[in-house]
């Protein structure tokens, strides 16, 4: 029986082989250093998230003052409608609007942060939400709170626009 003679090891390193396609995440990385994100971007990044908090706030706010929207709701009533519905509609709509306050706060802060890697979907997303932010609070509910709401959002989403934001979300190459 005959062994057969050993191999020698392999002495020359590896490297460490790229795979063909790069993830988005490595292409974004290598594409784009971190601090080349401009002011305007920092700054609607902000406004973005301060706007969620604020939209937050004011779905707040509005329980805590439930008790003066169910007054009024009550004297302008229709006589067929009795105070209980008055108060149990006021409670559920007031949860409604506190909800949806907090799951747009979310898709705020989701798409600012999605924005700030350069993720142009994330950019036309902010301007839908704003769209719809804005149509929501200056015509369902007029509150200091949703107006202040929409006017961040407004102001983050021409920030969003400025020539130096254009740059930054403008196509690359992914690198080879």
């Amino acid at each position: 029986m005959t062994v057969p003679p050993e191999e020698p090891p392999d002495e020359t390193p590896r490297k460490k082989e790229r795979p063909v396609m790069p993830t988005a995440d490595e292409a974004a990385a290598e594409a784009r250093p971190a601090d080349e994100r401009p002011v305007a971007m920092r700054y609607a990044i902000v406004m973005w998230v301060i706007a969620g908090v604020v939209a937050v706030v004011n779905g707040i706010d509005l329980l805590l003052r439930k008790q003066q929207l169910v007054d009024a709701w009550t004297r302008a009533k229709d006589p067929g409608v009795t105070n209980e519905q008055v108060e149990r509609g006021a409670t559920t709509l007031l949860w409604m609007f506190l909800v949806g306050a907090v799951v747009f706060a979310v898709l705020f802060a989701l798409f600012a942060y999605k924005a700030r890697d350069g993720v142009r979907r994330a950019r036309i997303m902010l301007t839908v939400l704003c769209v719809v932010t804005v149509a929501f609070y200056v015509t369902i509910l007029r509150t200091p709170f949703g107006l202040l709401t929409a006017m961040l959002a407004v102001a983050a989403t021409v920030l969003l626009y400025l020539p130096s934001s254009n740059r930054f979300f403008a196509p690359r190459d992914l690198p080879i």
